[in-house]
């Protein structure tokens, strides 16, 4: 890990390369995100051709170092062994690493507790070593040539004061946390600084309709429904422009029975990443924040992240 990306993260300030910054996370995102960091890694590999895995275990193997090193030692001891742990041979044994990280992060959540301040900001410096690995993939691979740019537009930008559906607005201010007056009526599985953005596409809601489910924009909670864009190349790692925002994707939403009515079985599970790979909605962490209108420009995996 170079000596630029371990200053860029001691900085107390938001990070200039992953828009990480400490102050937007408490202990219940914290917790619940450590959940899932193992699941984070195995998305950023998941669809890799060969090369990319190589490039992307660069930066995988270091994260899963640094993720046992906080589960034994200092932060210090933890910045040494992500310089040193990551050898050629761990690095092509990318499912020994899920495996190992797995076990590291069981041991984290463990830990974690809402009355122990020392370990839960220790834990947050932990995420974004992990983040700013994350925010690394796009460039990653672009370097092993397994990125497919594509540009598309906003169809509808969609916001609420909790609930669904989100009606649509003209014009949106996007901010590290997401649409500005869009809120989440619920906590306890949104909100997170990862989950800034809820991203759809257009072609799908005509596909799911076409099936007989009863879906319009925002119906299912997509602060942006974007057209012109394969969905089955979305993945996580990926950075994307939407008018003046940059965001980088992060992972696949869970399907919410809140969502149920829209589907002619009942069943929101139609729109499973795990079920129907392709067909999810995907959340996304806001790099730069700006302004999106609709009918403005989108391009996937055009702008990759500088390592």
């Amino acid at each position: 890990m170079s000596d630029a990306v371990t200053d860029d993260m001691a900085d107390v300030s938001r990070c200039s390369t992953c828009g990480f910054a400490a102050t937007d996370w408490d202990v219940r995102d914290t917790l619940n995100t450590a959940r899932h960091l193992t699941d984070f890694l195995t998305l950023a590999l998941d669809g890799s051709v060969v090369d990319a895995e190589r490039e992307i275990a660069a930066i995988i193997g270091p994260l899963v170092a640094a993720t046992e090193a906080y589960t034994t030692a200092s932060q210090a001891a933890a910045n040494h062994a992500a310089e040193s742990h990551a050898t050629e041979h761990e690095r092509s044994d990318l499912d020994g690493l899920r495996q190992r990280h797995e076990a590291a992060v069981d041991r984290i959540v463990a830990t974690l507790s809402a009355e122990d301040r020392d370990v839960n900001e220790s834990a947050v410096d932990l995420l974004h070593r992990h983040f700013h690995g994350f925010a690394q993939l796009a460039a990653a691979r672009h370097e092993a040539g397994d990125v497919v740019e594509m540009t598309g537009s906003v169809l509808q930008i969609s916001a609420s004061g909790g609930g669904v559906p989100k009606l649509a607005v003209d014009t949106a201010d996007i901010g590290h946390r997401g649409v500005l007056g869009d809120v989440q009526a619920a906590r306890q599985h949104h909100g997170r600084p990862w989950q800034a953005l809820c991203l759809y596409s257009a072609e799908r809601i005509e596909e799911l309709n076409n099936e007989g489910h009863q879906l319009v924009p925002g119906a299912i909670g997509e602060n942006l429904t974007i057209t012109g864009v394969d969905w089955e190349r979305m993945r996580s790692g990926l950075t994307m422009r939407i008018g003046e925002v940059t965001c980088v994707i992060t992972a696949p939403a869970v399907p919410c029975a809140k969502n149920n009515r829209w589907f002619a079985d009942g069943r929101s599970t139609r729109v499973s990443h795990d079920l129907h790979p392709g067909w999810s909605r995907w959340y996304a962490s806001v790099l730069a924040p700006g302004t999106v209108s609709t009918g403005d420009a989108v391009a996937l995996g055009s702008a990759p992240l500088q390592r």
